[in-house]
């Protein structure tokens, strides 16, 4: 998950593809492109594949013209990692933000990309001194925990994710 440093958001789909959009800039607002911002990138890369298409078909929802930001628990709900790069500039320089919302239920798939990408994660969050949340939900929509998640250790802890044999290996 290194690359989320340099994109807008990552879908992780059922079957542990992963789908980035949009790109990173921590231009002033006026510079700003569509591919700057979640929804218009994802409704440009994301929502006209054919793929994704077929993958509303399959877990049966239908993403609509509201936010990324709404539909995200939707997502999670029916079986998407959805990670978020809410990063922008600020009077002292950049504001690091990464948000993943994750369904209750990975798929084995799903597990094996977030514990083999457990280290890069880690790295980009620790030398970007980012802000990090997590939250996930059942298939009614509802979140499986009482509050958020603001660490990256503990996410993968509450989630079952080891993260241990993957210490002593490179990236």
């Amino acid at each position: 998950m290194k690359n989320i440093e340099f994109v807008k958001g990552i879908l992780i789909t059922p079957d542990g593809q992963k789908h980035p959009f949009g790109k990173q800039s921590y231009e002033s607002v006026k510079n700003l492109k569509k591919e700057n911002y979640h929804d218009s990138a994802f409704n440009d890369e994301i929502l006209p594949q054919s793929w994704f298409q077929k993958l509303q078909e399959e877990l049966g929802f239908e993403y609509t013209t509201d936010t990324i930001h709404r539909q995200l628990m939707t997502m999670a709900a029916k079986g998407i990692i959805v990670m978020l790069n809410g990063s922008n500039p600020n009077q002292y320089g950049e504001y690091n933000v990464y948000c993943i919302h994750t369904p209750k239920k990975l798929s084995s798939a799903q597990k094996e990309v977030l514990e083999n990408d457990y280290l890069s994660f880690k790295e980009v969050i620790e030398r970007k001194n980012a802000y990090f949340e997590a939250d996930g939900f059942d298939e009614n929509e509802n979140y499986i925990w009482n509050d958020f998640v603001y660490n990256l250790d503990e996410f993968y802890d509450r989630m079952n994710l080891n993260r241990e044999e993957y210490k002593g290996k490179g990236r």
